[in-house]
């Protein structure tokens, strides 16, 4: 009796990690939640990661089973492995972009990070096209947001 039950547990547990996402419209998943009672929904991966293509335009709201949620982050990993991700907009609802968010998507050279984006993970952009074609050993700034160090850093000075 107590190998089944540990067996159902384990099942249930992968069950779990096995949906990535709340739900999907339009080409994109969502998880969702709620901040001071509102609806709230996360962009993230699907299933797979790297499910991403093209020109991905990210929408203000999104509406599923009759509950309209805002859109309001870019979650960690959400286009993780997106190879050929080539661009993306962002609404301004959408305030923070979590870690790894683009992680190696090298065919993403031209970023823009808008005015009203309020946090942006050192790591969201990490293996993009944009993050490749930046010389090593300098501070990395995009629309001046200072993302971090590229390449071997000596501990000896630092000048910003």
């Amino acid at each position: 009796m107590k190998k089944i039950v540990l067996t159902i547990a384990v099942l249930a547990v992968f069950a779990v990690q096995a949906l990535a996402y709340d739900f999907y419209v339009d080409g994109i998943y969502y998880n969702v939640g709620y901040f001071a009672g509102e609806p709230e929904a996360w962009v993230t991966h699907g299933v797979d990661y790297g499910s991403y293509e093209g020109d991905i335009v990210i929408p203000e709201t999104v509406t599923y089973e009759g509950i309209t949620y805002a859109v309001t982050a870019i979650d960690t990993d959400a286009f993780s492995d997106c190879s050929s991700l080539t661009s993306f907009t962002i609404p301004q609802s959408v305030t923070r972009i979590e870690a790894r968010a683009f992680y190696v998507c090298p065919a993403l050279h031209d970023i823009h990070i808008p005015d009203w984006v309020l946090r942006v993970h050192n790591t969201a952009f990490i293996y993009t096209g944009w993050y490749d074609d930046q010389p090593d050993g300098q501070f990395l700034y995009l629309d001046g947001w200072c993302l971090g160090y590229k390449g071997p850093m000596s501990l000896q000075e630092i000048s910003l």
